[in-house]
């Protein structure tokens, strides 16, 4: 039995590699202090989670699934094997240095504060 898979569509160079490609979904919002980022990646445990930014550009990788034991078949999956994949371009008011991220139950929350020069201010008129 074939279990569908989603697959990521990019036009980046494709990874050889026997485990799926997962694109995981995400809600973003804002908030006057900064975004989040909350991203599915249903059977990652934190071990697995790397999230790196370079260059501008926020990369997050995860690997989800138990690795069967050697000389075994799967019969039958509901759930996928697979790794995680999805990158964002940051914005320059961002504080790469103060970002937070936390997993539970499969779900991935990416704090990134904004600098303190781009938080809206209020200036009194004297």
């Amino acid at each position: 039995m074939e279990v569908p898979v989603k697959k990521q569509e990019s036009s980046e160079i494709e990874h050889a590699s026997d485990r799926a490609q997962y694109v995981p979904e995400v809600d973003i919002y804002e908030s006057e202090n900064g975004v989040v980022v909350l991203a599915d990646l249903p059977g990652a445990v934190k071990e697995s989670v790397n999230i790196t930014v370079d260059q501008g550009v926020l990369s997050i990788h995860a690997r989800s699934g138990v690795e069967l034991p050697p000389c075994s078949e799967l019969r039958y999956a509901e759930t996928g094997f697979g790794d995680f994949s999805r990158q964002f371009r940051l914005g320059a008011d961002v504080d790469r240095d103060k970002m937070e991220a936390s997993l539970v139950d499969g779900v991935l929350k990416l704090f990134i504060p904004k600098s303190d020069w781009a938080k809206t201010r209020k200036i009194e008129v004297k």
